[in-house]
């Protein structure tokens, strides 16, 4: 079974990252609201300007949003996750950054 709209984001944030320079820090956790355990997902981060036109959009698995390889290939229902990525900062023009499970 795989239900990638069961996944939902609980608490995100996105600042400057603490030691590198033209570096956003996106950190959020996000918790399986699927009545049953299913893979991990993959994490799309997409990011627009205020136009709402795109200005990068990538897919990360598991293993790059986690930091390593997780203790099981499900998670399981009600189980939360925490997601941490390091990605170069596109300056102020991006406003909108948005997150999808697939």
């Amino acid at each position: 079974w795989h239900e990638p709209a069961a996944f939902h984001i609980s608490s995100r944030e996105i600042r400057p990252h603490p030691s590198a320079a033209g570096v956003l820090l996106v950190t959020a956790t996000f918790r399986n609201d699927a009545a049953f355990a299913q893979a991990w997902p993959q994490l799309q981060l997409s990011l627009a300007n205020l136009e709402g036109d795109s200005l990068g959009l990538r897919r990360f698995s598991a293993r790059e949003y986690l930091g390593s390889d997780p203790a099981s290939d499900q998670i399981g229902p009600g189980q939360s996750a925490t997601i941490s990525l390091a990605i170069v900062d596109p300056g102020k023009r991006a406003v909108e950054f948005g997150f999808e499970f697939r």
